[in-house]
């Protein structure tokens, strides 16, 4: 459950969203297990990060190492975020 501060269908529900986020912390055990039940992201950039880094990985499988070019024409993402780490 994956959405956007700025959330044209529905603002409000953009809004509440970014709002759980911040409030992770005052949340209750329960408000939290519902939130995760549905699939809630607490923050988009560490999802990111773990879906590049499993494509890494699978890069390493393939060819024996993390050696990504910036230029990966496999996958351009690969190679711009290993640039970066």
């Amino acid at each position: 459950c994956l959405v956007p501060k700025p959330y044209k269908e529905d603002p409000s529900l953009g809004r509440w969203v970014n709002t759980q986020c911040r409030r992770r912390g005052k949340l209750d055990s329960d408000q939290i297990t519902r939130l995760e039940s549905i699939g809630f992201i607490w923050d988009p950039l560490d999802r990111q990060w773990e879906e590049i880094f499993a494509k890494l990985e699978q890069y390493r499988i393939e060819h024996g190492n993390c050696l990504v070019p910036n230029d990966y024409k496999e996958d351009p993402s690969i190679g711009r975020w290993v640039s970066k780490q």
